[in-house]
């Protein structure tokens, strides 16, 4: 059963360490500015939880099995000291964890109310909203008259129920304590049970070498689990497999490890997009992840490239290479690992708002290591073939899936999108090869230089993989 366990941050929804102990009786404390929540809103999450949350976390809120207790000192521990919008965030993006970001806003607020007045929270008359960035601890009073807190387990059933969650947990935790490090080696010839990027190795074939499966038992599958992908927009994702561990992506900018022997949730994390994002729900979607090292790394939709922990989902560093808002660009293609950096590719750049761009990042830590312009500015090499068109009218060039690398040629190709205005008529141009406007051949630089050879315009220059500034790099 996939379990409702309210989690703290990125901690698993499963494994929590579950304590059931009596609720230690809570000196009065003020409302901090006046911060609180409505009978009518505890009320209401009562029922809510109820349908959503009880089978997991039990009538009573002392927790199961399955999941922790939601009331109580063990709850107090860890939330107490926590801001509210932590646990808000937590009730509203990840529970439960088989309909994750199902509650709507009002539905999560009131459970959360709930669970406060469980605690020793008083109602009063302010409504508990979104936002809220005072200390759990500040807004809990003692309990409110004929709400008395949960009392625990009876006798030894402590122990007994404690031992089997612990047992639960280090089973469900097992396939992450096995994750290995990825290495470039890996990257470079995979195992056969692995798939570590968008077509599971750098030259793009997308084969797998499996043969258990072929076309004389082909007929004999059946379903073993399956798991549900958000409708509400496209779905056009590779998972990632590595040791048995699925990594998936879901939309909305949600990203799940599951077990894949059997599908079971490990662990989530959902992106935060600003509330007044705007672009449709084509730009939304997503293609790809990479893997290297201990990091999985995650372009989101608002131009964001994140490295998560593989075994927790715990963001390790959090890059954003523009500002979405203003250039409309989005991350909707891939990344690739080679050598330690992450190369990304930027989409969406349409005809009249921008053109795109390729940066590679430190694996480590995320620093931008360059940047490359796929449509060809003023003094750049190719800069002088748009025959007068000045650079704020050249657009397009979106790189839309992740790019193919030749390990021995230490070349990357990158396959872009059309560049605008695309019409010879329009750019004023015309030649006896119809060509479009194209990037200049760049003399070859030694190792560890990277060279990109880009893909509407079939030229190819070189970007050195040593620190620079935030520009595009000239001829180097």
């Amino acid at each position: 059963m996939q379990g409702c366990a309210i989690r703290k941050g990125l901690t698993p929804p499963l494994f929590l360490s579950l304590v059931w102990l009596i609720v230690l009786a809570t000196a009065p404390a003020p409302n901090a500015q006046g911060v609180g929540f409505t009978a009518a809103q505890a009320e209401a999450g009562a029922a809510v939880y109820q349908r959503t949350c009880a089978s997991c976390h039990g009538p009573d809120l002392a927790g199961s099995a399955e999941a922790p207790a939601l009331a109580g000192a063990g709850f107090l521990a860890k939330w107490r000291p926590a801001m509210m919008i932590e646990l808000y965030r937590v009730t509203v993006q990840t529970m439960p964890p088989n309909r994750p970001g199902s509650l709507s806003e009002a539905d999560a607020l009131a459970v959360d109310a709930f669970i406060l007045q469980r605690n020793g929270g008083q109602a009063g008359p302010r409504m508990l909203t979104a936002g809220v960035q005072t200390r759990i601890g500040a807004i809990l009073t003692p309990s409110a008259p004929g709400v008395p807190p949960p009392a625990p387990p009876p006798g030894g059933a402590i122990d007994e129920r404690a031992r089997a969650a612990d047992a639960r947990l280090a089973a469900l935790r097992a396939p992450l304590d096995r994750l290995t490090p990825v290495t470039d080696a890996m990257l470079r010839d995979p195992s056969p049970g692995d798939w570590l990027m968008w077509r599971r190795t750098y030259n793009g074939w997308g084969h797998s070498p499996l043969d258990r499966i072929h076309r004389g038992n082909v007929k004999q599958l059946t379903v073993a689990w399956s798991w549900a992908l958000n409708s509400d927009g496209m779905t056009e994702f590779t998972p990632l497999v590595h040791d048995g561990i699925m990594f998936m992506w879901n939309y909305g900018e949600l990203v799940q490890a599951l077990d894949a022997r059997n599908g079971n949730l490990l662990w989530q994390y959902r992106h935060p997009m600003p509330a007044d994002y705007s672009r449709n729900t084509f730009y939304r979607t997503k293609r790809a992840f990479a893997i290297g090292g201990n990091l999985l790394i995650v372009p989101t939709t608002d131009m964001h490239l994140l490295a998560l922990d593989v075994r927790t989902g715990a963001v390790v560093w959090d890059v954003e290479t523009d500002d979405a808002r203003r250039s409309r660009r989005v991350y909707n293609g891939g990344p690739l690992v080679v050598h330690d950096k992450v190369i990304m590719g930027a989409s969406g750049c349409a005809p009249g708002i921008v053109g795109c761009f390729i940066t590679a990042h430190d694996l480590a830590t995320g620093r931008e290591l360059w940047r490359f312009n796929t449509i060809a500015q003023p003094g750049e090499p190719g800069g002088d073939t748009w025959n007068g068109v000045p650079a704020e009218r050249r657009w397009g060039a979106s790189v839309w899936i992740p790019p193919s690398y030749d390990p021995e040629l230490n070349l990357l190709f990158v396959g872009t999108g059309s560049p605008y205005p695309w019409s010879s008529e329009d750019r004023k141009h015309r030649s006896d090869r119809g060509r479009r406007p194209r990037r200049q051949l760049a003399p070859a630089a030694p190792s560890p230089s990277i060279r990109i050879r880009a893909g509407w315009s079939g030229t190819t220059r070189t970007c050195r993989t040593t620190p620079s500034t935030r520009t595009t790099p000239s001829n180097a």
